[in-house]
């Protein structure tokens, strides 16, 4: 791995210096500044000339910065001779706003895809992405990664502790967009049954559960989802599964935003867990890492 340089972007630091080690390789050094009108810039600290360079960076909260420093990095890598320039972003901000849902409104992901295609990088990877629908946006080669098998890993071993049957386990989608991921879940963790909760929003960041398609009675149930953010659907899905006789309730998601008071809504669940593909610390939470999956896609680059 000699040729390549990695770096990472916003607050990923974390997990780079694990996808470092395990590939043998320096997360090398940045320098950014953030003038005062809120400009930004980024230096690079480490020779690129003819390097394959690969950095990590989710456009997490500030989702704005995250975004532009970023951006002005590919065009640094790029100015500074980088043989090529290979984004990982853990976590893809502004995802959620993939289509016109009511007159007047953008489609931010698309946006997003563009100004990393014509940012001068070479490729583009993200985990989870909220809709597969974005990554068809970019005009670069990009690919969206499942987490779902080490969730998989994880609830097996949990459930084993606490010597809980598989077949006495619900996979709940908590609504029909992660309806794919909690689906794909179940299956990897054969015996286990599946239930998803319909539901609709009167207003942006505001979710109520109606109705439950699936049987909870008796069960544990796990609620999969791809973001927890402010924890309302969470929190309407874990109500809906109390009354409909769930046993016990685990919480898991790729993508752990945690806006404020989120935690607080799902405080009742026996157990929270989420990748690190934010950097958050909130010690309710457990955190799974997706270093080894990215390993794995850089080996593969």
């Amino acid at each position: 791995m000699k040729d390549i340089k990695l770096f990472t972007i916003g607050y990923n630091e974390e997990l780079a210096d694990k996808v470092g080690k395990s590939l043998g390789v320096k997360v090398s050094e940045l320098e950014i500044d953030h003038f005062a009108d809120g400009e930004i810039l980024v230096k690079l600290l480490d020779d690129v000339k003819d390097k394959d360079v690969f950095v990590i960076g989710s456009i997490a909260k500030p989702s704005n910065e995250s975004l532009m420093e970023l951006l002005i990095f590919v065009n640094a890598a790029r100015n500074n001779g980088a043989k090529s320039i290979h984004i990982i972003t853990p976590y893809m901000g502004y995802s959620r706003q993939d289509r016109v849902a009511k007159p007047g409104e953008p489609i931010t992901s698309q946006l997003v895809a563009e100004m990393i295609s014509y940012s001068g990088a070479s490729s583009f990877v993200t985990f989870d992405i909220h809709t597969t629908k974005t990554i068809e946006y970019f005009k670069i080669p990009a690919r969206n990664v499942s987490s779902c098998d080490i969730f998989a890993n994880y609830y097996k071993e949990l459930l084993k502790e606490k010597h809980i049957d598989l077949k006495d386990v619900v996979i709940v989608s908590p609504d029909h967009g992660s309806y794919n991921r909690a689906s794909e879940l179940s299956k990897l963790m054969e015996g286990t049954s599946f239930a998803i909760i319909s539901k609709y929003r009167p207003a942006h960041n505001v979710a109520k559960s109606i109705k439950l398609d699936g049987d909870v009675n008796g069960k544990y149930a796990i609620i999969f989802d791809d973001i927890m953010d402010t924890a309302n659907t969470l929190k309407g899905a874990m109500e809906l599964l109390k009354q409909n006789g769930a046993k016990d309730i685990f919480i898991g998601a790729t993508h752990g935003v945690f806006s404020e008071g989120s935690i607080e809504r799902i405080k009742d669940a026996s157990d929270i867990v989420v990748t690190d593909s934010i950097a958050s610390i909130h010690k309710e939470v457990k955190k799974i890492s997706l270093s080894d999956k990215i390993v794995n896609l850089i080996k593969e680059m």
